[in-house]
């Protein structure tokens, strides 16, 4: 049986190659995903990248993400959990183990996976 894999890259390291390869073996990449600059194909799932900036808003945050290390973000987002509806981020993730083995991958996820990684765990 296939894992999921979550793809974690500031961004322009090639990780749109890797995850183009782990969907071309089954992975499942999202009902949409975004094409970069409107000409190549990123495999990063629109939904995911819709949420992540969601919790990059109600952290405050504003940085670039790219190339910023920011440890006070990190822990500023991880905080996050049970502080705002986690619905639309639990529907998200019912709706990828629906279509398993997925991939995510998002820039963004760096600095959003203390937030996941609480509800990646499994129940007790």
């Amino acid at each position: 049986m296939k894992q999921n894999a979550i793809i974690l890259t500031s961004g322009l390291t090639g990780s749109s190659v890797l995850t183009g390869l782990i969907a071309r073996d089954g992975y499942w990449t999202g009902v949409s995903t975004h094409k970069n600059l409107g000409e190549y194909e990123t495999y990063e799932n629109t939904r995911l990248i819709e949420l992540n900036r969601s919790l990059f808003a109600a952290a405050g945050y504003t940085g670039n993400y790219m190339i910023e290390f920011a440890p006070a973000v990190l822990r500023e987002i991880e905080s996050l959990y049970g502080k705002i509806d986690e619905t639309p981020f639990r529907q998200f993730l019912a709706d990828c183990n629906e279509h398993s083995p997925w991939v995510w991958k998002d820039p963004r996820l760096w600095l959003t996976i203390r937030f996941w990684k609480n509800l990646l765990a499994p129940s007790q």
